[in-house]
């Protein structure tokens, strides 16, 4: 089971294609998550930072091979997106909340024959967030996937569709 959402706004989105990120997000996500945690986000394990890891293998879930590119399946950015608020989730509790600053910088390619190991790991100094994998084997590095920032949304923020407007006025 995955967190259901019962709100959801975008603000300003720009998807900027660049050498060095696969992808540059740049908006405002707004999203109340209530429910169980994500099947991706996995467990909570010791760590200097709340940490929770999840190991990912298409042999198990196959749906995961649907989402592909080039033949490889690969994990979507939504995945990314709900592990970030499943976390948030666990960490604070049921709300609505704020990610921003979401930058895409590899894609997560899962291999065929065994699992990928994934973290996320909440920074609660500044409220950032990463994401990790590395392949089955312990001794491969971790690969950074995805950053971002995350906050408790309050109705005083700032209206995301004004930062739509904001956002178009510059193009």
């Amino acid at each position: 089971k995955g967190v259901a959402f019962n709100t959801f706004f975008v603000g300003t989105f720009n998807a900027l294609p660049r050498s060095d990120l696969l992808l540059q997000l740049t908006f405002v996500l707004v999203i109340a998550a209530v429910g169980v945690p994500h099947l991706f986000l996995g467990s909570r394990i010791a760590g200097s930072k709340p940490t929770w890891q999840s190991e990912l293998d298409c042999r198990v879930l196959s749906y995961l091979t649907e989402h592909c590119v080039q033949g490889k399946a690969l994990l979507s950015a939504t995945s990314y997106l709900e592990m970030a608020m499943a976390a948030l989730k666990e960490r604070e509790g049921a709300g609505a909340y704020v990610l921003e600053n979401i930058e895409l910088s590899k894609a997560c390619f899962l291999p065929e024959e065994s699992a990928a190991t994934l973290q996320v790991v909440v920074d609660p100094r500044d409220s950032s967030f990463e994401i990790l994998s590395r392949p089955y084997s312990e001794g491969q590095p971790w690969i950074s996937h995805v950053r971002g920032t995350a906050r408790l949304y309050h109705k005083n923020s700032a209206d995301p569709s004004t930062e739509l407007d904001q956002s178009r006025a510059r193009c």
